[in-house]
């Protein structure tokens, strides 16, 4: 299932009863691609990334498929990002990334 940006409408009045806003597309938003590196050289199967809104109102999830190194967010909105990476459901690392709301936002993650 496609992933999709918030979509945020500025200047629509609301008024009683029903307010048409037409044909709505959801932007495909910002992909955020973590790279990942580890000291132990093998990543642990049991690796997932979240990136939570720092404006509290979203988050996406994604988990590391076996033999990768990276892990691919979509759907980001613009904004500024929490990213915690977890092994075994523990959070190990902790970044802040700024999203554009389109693009590729690249983070390098290195595991401790």
């Amino acid at each position: 299932m496609p992933t999709a940006a918030p979509l945020v409408l500025k200047d629509v009045e609301l008024g009683a009863g029903r307010t048409d806003l037409g044909k709505l597309e959801l932007p495909p938003g910002a992909t955020l691609r973590v790279k990942l590196t580890s000291a132990a050289k093998e990543l642990p199967p049991s690796l997932s990334v979240t990136a939570r809104s720092l404006a509290g109102d979203y988050s996406r999830f994604g988990s590391l498929p076996g033999g990768a190194t990276e892990v691919l967010l979509r759907g980001l909105g613009p904004g500024k990002f929490k990213v915690d990476v977890r092994v075994n459901f523990q959070v190990t690392e902790t970044y802040e990334v700024e999203s554009p709301g389109s693009g590729t936002v690249e983070l390098a993650a290195d595991l401790h």
